[in-house]
């Protein structure tokens, strides 16, 4: 069998170490690697397969020459280790796109922001592509919570001045890794300040990519070496003889946290304070005077960096804090309205009401 993986991406070379583990407890398979990088790889393939036929391919899902290869082996079986769109091949492995959406979600959730959106990489992906399930299920998670998501894709011509005109602060999940890079690119290029006014998530946690952008980049790690095991799986079922060989999913392992999600800038810091007391105590009477006292900072200075950085007032953060816990206690309907009001810090029922309605489009008990 011939194994292909694309040397510029550390994904790639994850899914060729899970593969070829898989192969050391299968004896009788005869296996070569090439990286698809190489001058010359079409030639090679030739050559080899001019010795002794491929019974089988297990390409990596961006693979610029897959069509070269079918070609060259048309009688081989084909499996994709991460098919970037389902049925590219007939059989392949499949990254748990709900998954993946989660975990973006859950980190950025993490941040108590009060905006979102995704960003995918092309206008005009196929209907159940891994963008469009990555998009669909982000959309779904974060609408639970009460919130609503921009989307935008890096190809559109005004993709510039739509990232920059998103609210801020605002965490962004973007399909991949590479398309992640793209808009740390824009948002450094156009003055965005990362993460304190946008937030990034990538999806891949490849190494050559997120330690090398500015701030690093924090993403979902999949679970490669799976996906390479699988591979292989799927192909000896395949050659065996069977003819309904199902694709495969594989999993998430967590996020990767780096720079883009976290600071460690000195009036960050600050911020970072802030949140945390707004967080613990958002059911208390707070006011700017006495978290400024706590900080031992002037309430002008904590107001200027808290906006500077964040893009909204510490009134803002605390109405947005104090309003989402509302909303998740509302859904869990065990307590009647006017307690949670007050429990969330809100001096009034009416004022709930007001605050709930212009957040959220309808009244609390709506």
């Amino acid at each position: 069998m011939l194994l292909t993986y694309d040397s510029d991406y550390s994904s790639s070379r994850r899914i060729v170490s899970g593969a070829l583990r898989r192969i050391s407890e299968l004896s009788d398979w005869d296996v070569t690697t090439l990286n698809f990088r190489n001058r010359g790889f079409q030639r090679s393939v030739r050559l080899l397969a001019e010795r002794q036929p491929f019974d089988g391919v297990i390409i990596d899902s961006d693979v610029p020459c897959a069509e070269g290869l079918n070609r060259t082996l048309p009688d081989a079986i084909f499996v994709n280790a991460a098919a970037p769109t389902p049925g590219w091949t007939r059989f392949g492995c499949i990254p748990d796109n709900s998954a993946v959406a989660k975990a973006a979600a859950d980190a950025l959730l993490r941040l108590r922001l009060p905006h979102f959106a995704y960003v995918g990489a092309r206008a005009h992906d196929l209907e159940n592509s891994h963008s469009v399930l990555r998009e669909r299920s982000f959309r779904k998670i974060l609408a639970r919570k009460g919130f609503k998501i921009s989307t935008l894709f890096v190809d559109n011509p005004v993709f510039t001045q739509l990232l920059a005109e998103l609210p801020k602060p605002v965490g962004i999940f973007a399909y991949n890794d590479v398309t992640a890079a793209k808009v740390l690119s824009v948002l450094h290029a156009t003055g965005i300040s990362v993460p304190e006014q946008a937030a990034v998530v990538g999806v891949d946690n490849d190494t050559d990519i997120c330690e090398n952008t500015h701030p690093p980049l924090s993403s979902v790690a999949l679970d490669f070496e799976s996906a390479g095991r699988l591979a292989v799986e799927i192909l000896a079922a395949a050659l065996d003889g069977r003819r309904r060989v199902p694709h495969r999913i594989f999993g998430v392992l967590g996020v990767t946290e780096r720079g883009s999600t976290q600071s460690g800038r000195t009036g960050s810091r600050m911020i970072l304070a802030v949140r945390d007391i707004l967080r613990r105590e958002y059911g208390e009477k707070l006011s700017l005077g006495s978290i400024a006292r706590r900080l031992n900072v002037s309430p002008r200075l904590l107001t200027m960096r808290f906006r500077e950085i964040t893009g909204r007032s510490v009134h803002k953060e605390l109405q947005e804090i104090r309003l989402t816990a509302a909303h998740k206690l509302l859904m869990l309907r065990t307590r009647p309205v006017k307690e949670i009001a007050a429990a969330c810090g809100f001096p009034t029922l009416e004022n709930f009401f007001r605050r709930y309605r212009q957040r959220f489009g309808h009244t609390p008990r709506g």
